[in-house]
């Protein structure tokens, strides 16, 4: 099953990106960052694929920055680009 994550330089951007998801109606998932992923807080979101660029929207326009973009599916995890 495919999903996607959002990882966050700061922990305060990652708990008021929960709460504007929350918000809105989408559902989120805050989760350690995999111990693969080398970036952030240490903090992520894991985010079902049709919600995902609603998500990113979202987070954009509340000037949430230093964020990075990962898609998974079973193990494999592949930072992507917007």
């Amino acid at each position: 099953m495919m999903e996607y994550l959002v990882s966050f330089a700061r922990t305060n951007d990652a708990i008021r990106g929960e709460g504007l998801l929350l918000q809105a109606g989408l559902s989120v998932r805050v989760m350690p960052l995999p111990s693969r992923i080398k970036a952030g807080c240490g903090l992520s979101f894991r985010i079902r694929p049709h919600e995902f660029q609603e998500a990113v929207r979202i987070l954009t326009e509340a000037g949430i920055t230093g964020m990075g973009f990962y898609e998974k599916e079973d193990q494999k995890i592949k930072e992507i680009h917007l």
